[in-house]
């Protein structure tokens, strides 16, 4: 989350870097699109089926810049529906607002339906099954929002992004799941954009990453922002430029990879082996075993953890008030 938003890589390990060690932070915003949104008067909402108990989404939701946190679990007979379609509900709420006002707003809806592990799955259901009825699901919690856009006059107005953060991470949410590695599985997610800016259909069948989305919010917005602020590059330039992408999992894997000269590298330190494979997947036939190529990836992994811990030292140091070169 943190990654789309800053348009930054994460350190390989968040719980050993200043951004929960440092406690002088106060009340400075991580730069960013939802930053730059508070200083141009957009309002700024996060819809949330219950408030999160990690360290690092808290940080987040304070330091983002968000304006108001609305956490369903911690408001009784709001809705009749579950906590998810109880944030739904408000969301949809303030938005009529908004447009009744003629104010500009940037809403942001997190439901946990579809976050692993899924404990009510029926048996008889299988994994891929389970995921498109949540989706189904979830088209028509958007179809509500669309619904609202249309009767204001508004849909042609506004920008819809729908996302998710990653894949799938651990055998309790796949009983199959490789542990150890990582692929497509783990960080392949949608994305789609509505827009004004976009004439027609536009796919784009480039690599993208999660730090481009910040760059493109921006964008789309007309926000100006300055040019070391971003790891990532708006989509659509995605195509038009060679740069390495970085899949750091560490802790989640005990992996970790990156993209460049058109292949994929991974070392995983759980199964202590390196590879090499043309798309995100890797198998025993794709070993490294070439000492000078195992020790390519160890440097290239090793320089990238060591740019991102001194990016958020950058942040740290100065009070979030800008981000460090790139």
């Amino acid at each position: 989350i943190l990654s789309i938003f800053t348009g930054n890589y994460p350190p390989r390990n968040y719980y050993q870097t200043c951004l929960l060690t440092d406690t002088a932070l106060g009340e400075g915003l991580i730069p960013g699109v939802i930053a730059d949104f508070r200083r141009n008067d957009v309002n700024t909402a996060l819809y949330m089926p219950y408030k999160p108990d990690v360290p690092l989404d808290l940080l987040w939701h304070q330091n983002s810049g968000i304006d108001e946190h609305f956490y369903a679990s911690f408001h009784e007979n709001i809705s009749e529906r579950t906590n998810d379609g109880a944030a739904l509900d408000k969301m949809k709420a303030d938005i009529e607002q908004w447009i009744d006002n003629d104010e500009q707003y940037a809403t942001f809806f997190f439901p946990q339906i579809g976050h692993g592990p899924w404990n009510d799955r029926p048996e008889s259901t299988t994994i891929v099954e389970n995921g498109q009825s949540l989706t189904i699901t979830q088209d028509a919690w958007l179809g509500e929002v669309v619904e609202i856009l249309k009767r204001k006059n508004k849909l042609d107005t506004t920008t819809i992004i729908v996302t998710g953060d990653h894949g799938v991470r651990t055998v309790g949410e796949d009983p199959d799941f490789s542990p150890g590695t990582i692929s497509d599985y783990t960080f392949h997610v949608p994305l789609f954009i509505y827009s004004k800016q976009f004439q027609g259909k536009n796919i784009i069948d480039a690599f993208t990453s999660h730090v481009d989305l910040a760059p493109t919010i921006s964008e789309l917005y007309g926000i100006s922002y300055p040019d070391l602020r971003y790891q990532g590059i708006p989509i659509w330039e995605a195509g038009n430029v060679e740069r390495e992408l970085y899949f750091p999992a560490g802790w989640y894997y005990n992996a970790d990879g990156f993209y460049g000269n058109q292949n994929f590298y991974m070392w995983s330190r759980a199964l202590g082996l390196f590879y090499e494979s043309e798309d995100l997947d890797f198998n025993n036939d794709e070993v490294i075993s070439d000492q000078d190529k195992k020790q390519m990836v160890i440097n290239k992994l090793s320089a990238f953890n060591k740019l991102q811990m001194d990016r958020l030292t950058s942040i740290c140091e100065s009070n979030f008030s800008q981000i460090g070169a790139r």
